[in-house]
């Protein structure tokens, strides 16, 4: 993990477990591990929105094949723009 998943890992609101939402727009080869750090540290119901998930869609398929097949969460591509993921953790 880089310095950037360090990071959301040491902030204290998300080691709380309270985080309900989070937009992530950061280097596209991290957004998987953004993803499972932000994750289970999410309050039920709280939103994640990841950003260029269209057309960075090569880049993002492991984090992208993650969500949408992840228990945790409900999760769905919207095609505006430069594509979004939407995440809601149940």
């Amino acid at each position: 993990m880089g310095p950037q998943t360090s990071r959301i890992r040491k902030e204290g609101r998300v080691q709380r477990r309270d985080a309900s939402f989070c937009f992530l727009d950061a280097e596209k080869e991290i957004y998987r591990d953004c993803y499972e750090a932000v994750v289970p540290n999410m309050t039920a119901g709280g939103i994640l929105v990841a950003d260029n998930a269209v057309n960075h869609e090569a880049t993002l398929r492991p984090m992208l094949r993650r969500a949408l097949t992840d228990d945790r969460v409900d999760a769905l591509v919207v095609p505006i723009g430069k594509g979004e993921l939407v995440c809601r953790k149940r």
